[in-house]
């Protein structure tokens, strides 16, 4: 009988054991991705879109933001956004990836923040990027923000132009979502 109860005890440890080690982020509740780019004359586009998820598999954290939702406030310049220079039509999302052995996760009710690296792919090109980010614990869920910067031409993005007025080629990206930790 003791035999069984402590195979038992042993047993139910290392399930939660494997159970805690297999935890993977999952995105709930509300959403935002936006970027910011600068043209002349104090000219500044903001985008946005509420189509972003989050999720984890094997150690790796996954963001991913819908393009083809992507709005700035003037639907023509919507259309050549997404149509002429993002081309969601080839390439509908973007995402980044990175380990979530890089990431400082805080403790329940706690704050943390930090800077990271990881894997953007956009327009069907992955390259390195650093990711800066915060997260607080509100109890089983994390409110996270996280921001880069890039070059849309490192992404074989052209410069958008229209009628000989351009932006510059260096965009400021933005997220803001919640996950859980299963």
């Amino acid at each position: 009988m003791k035999l069984c109860l402590r195979s038992f005890v042993v047993l139910s440890i290392i399930g939660f054991i494997t159970l805690t080690a297999h935890a993977e982020l999952n995105s709930v509740g509300s959403s935002t991705a936006s970027f910011d780019v600068a043209g002349p004359g104090g000219l500044n586009i903001h985008g946005k879109t509420s189509e972003l998820s989050a999720s984890e598999t094997k150690g790796k954290v996954q963001v991913t933001v819908a393009l083809t939702s992507l709005t700035t406030g003037i639907s023509l310049r919507d259309s050549h956004m997404r149509d002429r220079y993002l081309e969601v039509g080839k390439y509908p999302n973007a995402s980044v990836v990175v380990s979530r052995s890089k990431l400082d996760f805080p403790a329940k009710g706690g704050k943390s923040s930090g800077s990271t690296s990881g894997q953007m792919t956009l327009h069907g090109v992955t390259k390195p990027v650093t990711l800066d980010y915060s997260a607080k614990s509100r109890g089983d869920k994390l409110d996270v923000q996280g921001s880069t910067h890039i070059d849309m031409r490192d992404y074989g993005i052209t410069v958008p132009k229209y009628l000989g007025v351009g932006v510059d080629s260096h965009v400021t990206i933005n997220v803001d979502f919640k996950v859980v930790d299963h």
